[in-house]
């Protein structure tokens, strides 16, 4: 697996805070079909997968 460097997670983990403050602000009510929302919730969880690939893979 390919090593990651601390700039990386720590670019992954701004983004994803990022994210996490934008879905914590966006404005209610939300639609099932709001696409920029949607896209945020996909990005969270792309960038939670990306954090813990990273993480387990510095472990090694």
């Amino acid at each position: 697996m390919e090593k990651r460097s601390p700039k990386k997670e720590t670019a992954v983990v701004e983004r994803l805070q990022w994210v996490k403050d934008e879905i914590k602000h966006y404005p209610t009510p939300i639609a099932g079909c709001d696409e920029q929302f949607n896209f945020l919730l996909s990005e969270r969880d792309r960038l939670t997968l990306e954090l813990t690939e990273i993480r387990r893979s510095r472990e090694k």
